[in-house]
C-alpha cells in the first residue's frame, strides 16, 4: 500500500453494534463479513457505476479501477472462487487528487447497505457520510504525506523488526 493512498474497509455496521454494543472510535479487527450477514446479489453493479470493473490478481477476488496506478479503487474479496461470501470490501482514495463524487457515491453504497468505514492504518470508525469520510482522509497519514512527505515520514512510529 503506498502512503498515499486512503485505505478503508467497509465492515457491517450490525456485526459492529453485537459485538461492541455501540459505534467504537477505533479498534475493529475482529469485526468481519461471512455468517449471515453478506450483501444483496447485485451490490458489483453499484460499484461498477461508480468505477470501472478491472481485472483482478485472485479468481476470488472482483476489482474495480485502476491498480496498476495509485487512483481510486475497490475490490471485493470472497471466501472462496464461487464468488458467494463476502470476506472483505475495501474502497482506496486517491488523496492527491481527490474525488468528491467518488467520495458521495462510496458513501451511498455503504449508508445502503449499513456499513462503516475504518480507515486501514489508523483503525479509526467512520460513519458512511461524506462529512465523516473527508473528515477521515484530511487527518490521514496519506493526506498528510502529500501535504508534507518529509514531516510525515520522520513522525511515523518506527517498524520493529521481530528477530527469526
Amino acid at each position: 500500500m503506498a502512503i498515499w493512498q486512503f485505505k478503508t474497509q467497509l465492515i457491517p455496521r450490525q456485526r459492529v453494534v453485537e459485538r461492541y454494543g455501540r459505534i467504537p472510535v477505533d479498534d475493529t479487527d475482529d469485526v468481519q463479513w461471512r455468517d449471515r450477514i453478506q450483501l444483496p446479489q447485485g451490490f458489483e453493479a453499484e460499484i461498477a457505476a461508480m468505477l470501472p470493473v478491472t481485472d483482478s490478481w485472485s479468481s476470488s477476488c472482483r476489482m474495480w479501477g485502476d491498480h496498476k496506478n495509485d487512483t481510486d479503487f475497490a475490490w471485493v474479496m470472497y471466501t472462496d472462487e464461487s464468488l458467494t461470501t463476502v470476506e472483505a470490501i475495501e474502497f482506496r482514495f486517491w488523496t492527491v487528487k481527490i474525488s468528491s463524487p467518488y467520495i458521495t457515491q462510496a458513501c451511498e453504497f455503504a449508508a445502503r447497505h449499513g456499513c462503516l468505514f475504518v480507515d486501514n492504518r489508523s483503525r479509526r470508525v467512520m460513519m458512511p457520510t461524506v462529512a465523516s469520510l473527508t473528515n477521515g482522509l484530511r487527518k490521514s497519514t496519506a493526506r498528510k504525506f502529500v501535504e508534507d512527505p518529509v514531516t510525515t515520514l520522520t513522525n511515523l512510529p518506527p517498524i520493529v523488526i521481530p528477530d527469526d
